[in-house]
């Protein structure tokens, strides 16, 4: 059901931010959790010679380094993806609310509201990214560093597109009013 209410879709970029900020610091974490799993488990593996026949840990080794190459390094891809989906869902919210132009300023204020809370944001990641702990890590989220480091333009951008779905629409196009057949 479509919202009765027509101040548009302004609380989607708050929504926007936060998720992105929550999904990469998780997916920061993860990457470095599963990592140092992984390296543990291989030197500890090592350490107790606990397998005794060479192809078999050979073999070993190799699965556990795909759990680094190939399972961890999609943890970027994952989050471009998420990114991308919020973006394309906030555009096809914004085309199915009823607006109207008389809520434009409303609209840019809180835009420009969302674009400064975004920066404490991205200065937060700065802060979590550089940390010793995961400077090995944050060389392999380089999308996922790139996007939440850039918040700010990304909200900016964002918001520009959906005011431009949001209040472009002539009378009768996307949305509808309720109580209309």
């Amino acid at each position: 059901m479509l919202r009765k209410n027509k101040k548009g879709d302004l609380s989607s970029l708050f929504f926007f931010m936060i998720m992105v900020f929550f999904i990469a610091v998780a997916g920061l974490i993860t990457y470095y959790v599963g990592h140092t799993i992984s390296e543990k488990v291989q030197d500890t593996v090592v350490e107790a010679d606990i397998i005794s026949q060479p192809d078999i840990e050979a073999e070993f080794n190799s699965t556990i380094e795909s759990v680094d190459t190939k399972i961890l390094s999609l943890l970027d891809y994952v989050f471009m993806a998420i990114f991308i989906g919020l973006i394309i869902s906030m555009i096809i919210l914004s085309f199915l609310v009823s607006s109207n132009p008389v809520f434009f300023p409303l609209f840019i204020i809180i835009w420009i509201f969302a674009v400064v809370a975004a920066v404490p944001l991205a200065n937060s990641w700065t802060d979590i990214s550089t940390q010793d702990v995961f400077n090995t890590t944050i060389t392999h989220l380089t999308i996922t560093d790139y996007v939440v480091s850039d918040l700010p333009w990304y909200i900016g951008v964002t918001g520009m597109i959906i005011a431009i779905f949001l209040f472009s629409k002539t009378k009768g196009e996307g949305g509808t009013q309720i109580g209309t057949p």
